[in-house]
């Protein structure tokens, strides 16, 4: 953890918008995103989002990396209503949980190549639930747990037998937002309890409530998410003036934050992302277009709030962090969001500046999560804990995950390069680190050593 005494190499973290050439255009999000998902999620292959919400029960799917104009979006449809949440396995990029209105999850297995037309074949259908699916989290180091939270209660899955193991109760209304420990032998929630959002903490083995705290004051959607491997659970809701909250816990006392922070007014749903590596804590609303960022230190008062704000160039429908072992290390890129919007869906990237680009900047990219299980679900459920193995971003010894920008098949087809970036030097102009894909839909091939540009939002103070 960063020490609020010592410089931070992460501090002047700035963003840049990738060039249009890069974003999927022609979008039709639509309106009636009615929930507290994020709309969006990504893998190390794949990009799932939302699309047309007025189509029911469906969700566009492409490889990581596409860009352009697409005549059709290869779809994933099986639920009987509108797909309020969903996420991809840590251990496996084709493998997606899916959660609807029809307070059913859905496990999809992504055909190599990618998917062609409309997917309606489930892996696996989970037992019903008693409300519609608020939030889906992969546990994060044994393969195939997954916690699922609809109306009051949040259910623990063997996704391996597709067999209920455990029921969380206790909440007064619904759960909005869970959230795993780094090592999952704690989850965390937040929920609506009478006219304000509760945070508790659980011993989900032990199907106990260990600690809980009034997080927020206001009846709007709120969220909660774990800072790693550490004791700090931050939550994001609205206060008694209507005024976005940031509030950082130590889950030794929940009574009250031990930091907390205001970030103006705002519509929609808070979503927050937290970068271990970097310790780097994001936040940003629906309906907003503006991205803050602020380093966890081990001192009070904790949130260092980042000089640097992403203004996005439009309204943001959703967000999501790719996975930290898909981002372009020699851009020196600490972390890349793919922002939905109503119409698109953008790219953009958060980089450190560095003089040179033609070295590997171990400083900025320690080992991270290798994205493999440590456990299996039956040894999670028996009590063992252990750690996911770490691995190394340097190319010159580990296998980056495949990342390529993939052509659409459409009467407008883009002409963009492979993502790769420029030196940081002067303004970056864009990033993205590829490699070989399994069979994605119609690639583009070009020279692995081209670089181009990325657009600058706005510069660091």
């Amino acid at each position: 953890m960063a020490s609020r005494f010592k410089t931070s190499k992460y501090r002047s973290a700035f963003s840049y918008v990738y060039k249009k050439e890069f974003w999927v255009n022609d979008l039709n999000v639509g309106s009636n995103l009615n929930s507290n998902g994020h709309h969006i999620a990504s893998s190390c292959q794949y990009v799932a989002f939302n699309h047309d919400s007025n189509s029911q029960g469906s969700i566009a799917v492409l490889p990581l990396g596409s860009c352009g104009r697409f005549s059709s979006f290869p779809l994933i449809a099986g639920h009987a209503g509108f797909v309020t949440n969903f996420a991809f396995s840590p251990f496996d990029d084709s493998l997606l949980a899916t959660g609807a209105e029809d307070k059913l999850v859905k496990l999809w297995r992504i055909p190599d190549g990618g998917i062609q037309g409309v997917y309606s074949t489930a892996a696996a259908t989970l037992d019903p639930m008693e409300a519609r699916i608020e939030d889906i989290a992969f546990h994060p180091s044994a393969d195939n747990v997954c916690a699922v939270s609809a109306g009051s209660c949040v259910k623990l899955w063997d996704l391996e037998k597709c067999a209920q193991k455990a029921a969380l109760g206790g909440h007064e209304d619904t759960v909005q937002s869970i959230s795993w420990h780094g090592d999952g032998t704690l989850l965390a929630t937040i929920c609506k309890d009478g006219k304000t959002r509760k945070l508790r903490i659980f011993d989900p083995r032990a199907d106990k409530c260990i600690k809980e705290g009034t997080a927020h004051s206001a009846l709007k959607d709120a969220s909660v998410l774990w800072l790693g491997d550490t004791n700090f659970v931050a939550t994001a809701g609205y206060g008694i003036t209507r005024d976005v909250e940031l509030a950082l816990w130590d889950i030794q006392d929940t009574s009250k934050p031990v930091a907390l922070q205001t970030l103006g007014s705002a519509t929609g749903s808070p979503m927050l992302f937290y970068d271990k590596d970097s310790q780097l804590l994001f936040t940003a609303s629906k309906s907003e277009s503006t991205i803050h960022f602020f380093e966890l230190t081990d001192k009070a008062p904790f949130l260092s709030k980042g000089p640097h704000v992403c203004q996005c160039s439009t309204q943001v429908k959703g967000l999501t962090a790719v996975p930290k072992r898909a981002v372009d290390v020699m851009a020196c890129q600490i972390v890349r969001f793919l922002q939905l919007t109503q119409t698109a869906m953008i790219p953009i990237g958060y980089h450190i500046q560095r003089k040179s680009t033609s070295e590997f900047h171990a400083d900025l990219f320690p080992d991270t999560a290798c994205g493999l299980p440590a456990m299996t679900a039956q040894q999670w459920f028996e009590g063992t804990n252990e750690k996911v193995a770490l691995v190394s971003l340097n190319p010159a010894n580990s296998k980056k995950p495949s990342v390529e920008v993939v052509k659409p098949a459409a009467t407008e087809p883009a002409t963009a390069p492979p993502m790769k970036p420029t030196s940081v030097d002067k303004p970056m102009e864009k990033t993205a680190a590829p490699e070989k894909q399994k069979e994605p839909i119609e690639k583009t091939a070009a020279p692995e050593k081209q670089k181009e540009p990325i657009e600058k939002t706005a510069a660091p103070e």
